[in-house]
């Protein structure tokens, strides 16, 4: 028997590595016997066995899905070579009844379980579309994106953001003094996970006082639209599992004077929409880590993870102030006069809005020219959809 490392890729497009063993078996069929190479691999369900489609395919295995039945070539004793004869028939292999699951109805909780045990084998989501079906992209726009296509990435480039006249500051009450909080214990997986985080350049080591906890909260499953319990994240060992860093800034945040930088009203950014017939989303990608940190206050953010001591060179997500931070570099970028009768802003959000066609492409062009020049990326993954009218 052998081993060896195979890659099994799930519903989601996650592949997992899997170490398993491999071996020849011999399989009886009526009056014959071929060997069958076989992976074993756990399952959860009671099969003594799966014949994969590269088997059946090699031994011209004809299945009638009404009467559950196989059928092969009587005289074809190696499955790997072609039968002698195409009419030659066959003998049937009924399938065990018993072991044919029946469809069921389960509870959304008891699938959640399901799902995160594994004990699918696969898993398919069921999405029906009714209406009218969006309008091709125009070919103008195409163009215009295609131009600015360094603007749209799939992930922030490995660099930090540009220096800019608005960045990050944090101002300490009077009296403070550093908090060094004990670190959490993390598990294996969430060591796994660390390794990657910190090996980013938004993030150096640190010689701070301040010390604040980092751990790990998974995040929504695609097919249920729920996240697991961090325990459950836990017990499974999924490292493939999405998830997001949460570092508890309570002490940080209780102890710094918050500005009182206010964010827009989503109801005035509404009604600046009216009579417009021509709409453009940007996401701006992990929008505050896109803005640096003032370097004075960095140590403030320090973290402790995998026996080493770090601080962010970025603004870090739950960190009091920076919402307001954001949206008044936001308004110094896209908030000026000319800027308002066709743009919006909402923290990492843009919506370009224009009467017709040819004015939406004339600001369009104008505000990712903006991005481009302060190096601000927008998601790629909106890139085909963010044209509606």
């Amino acid at each position: 028997m052998e081993t060896l490392n195979l890659a099994a890729r799930g519903f989601n497009g996650r592949t997992h590595q899997r170490t398993v063993s491999m071996a020849d078996l011999e399989v009886r069929r009526s009056s014959s016997v071929v060997t069958v190479p076989f992976v074993f691999w756990r399952l959860n369900h009671d099969y003594d066995g799966i014949l994969g489609r590269p088997w059946l395919e090699a031994s011209n295995s004809k299945i009638s899905w009404p009467t559950r039945t196989l059928t092969w070539p009587a005289d074809s004793q190696d499955p790997h070579s072609p039968p002698d004869d195409e009419d030659e028939l066959i003998h049937p292999v009924n399938w065990n009844s018993e072991k044919v699951l029946a469809p069921v109805e389960v509870s959304l909780q008891s699938f959640r379980e399901r799902l995160i045990n594994h004990e699918y084998l696969e898993i398919f989501r069921l999405v029906l579309e009714s209406g009218v079906l969006p309008k091709p992209t125009p070919r103008d726009v195409v163009i215009l994106l295609n131009e600015f296509d360094d603007v749209f990435s799939p992930s922030l480039p490995n660099e930090l953001p540009p220096e800019r006249e608005i960045q990050h500051d944090i101002v300490l009450k009077p009296g403070t003094t550093p908090s060094a909080r004990s670190p959490f214990r993390h598990a294996r997986v969430e060591e796994r996970e660390l390794a990657m985080f910190v090996g980013k350049n938004n993030i150096e080591e640190s010689n701070s006082a301040w010390s604040s906890n980092i751990f790990a909260i998974p995040k929504k499953v695609a097919v249920t639209g729920e996240a697991p319990t961090r325990a459950e994240w836990l017990r499974s060992g999924d490292a493939d599992a999405p998830i997001r860093w949460v570092i508890d800034y309570r002490h940080a945040n209780s102890q710094s004077g918050i500005p009182k930088i206010p964010l827009p009203r989503v109801d005035d950014l509404f009604d600046k929409l009216s009579g417009a017939a021509y709409f453009s989303t940007l996401d701006l990608m992990s929008g505050y880590h896109q803005m640096l940190l003032e370097p004075r206050v960095r140590e403030l953010t320090a973290f402790q993870a995998n026996g080493e001591l770090y601080q962010w060179v970025v603004a870090p997500m739950g960190l009091a102030g920076i919402p307001g931070s954001w949206s008044r570099l936001m308004r110094h970028l896209l908030g000026r006069p000319k800027f308002q009768a066709f743009c919006v802003v909402y923290l990492d959000d843009i919506c370009v809005f224009s009467s017709t066609l040819e004015d939406h492409i004339v600001h369009l062009r104008e505000v990712l020219f903006v991005l481009r020049e302060a190096k601000l990326y927008a998601a790629r993954t909106n890139a085909s959809n963010r044209l509606c009218f």
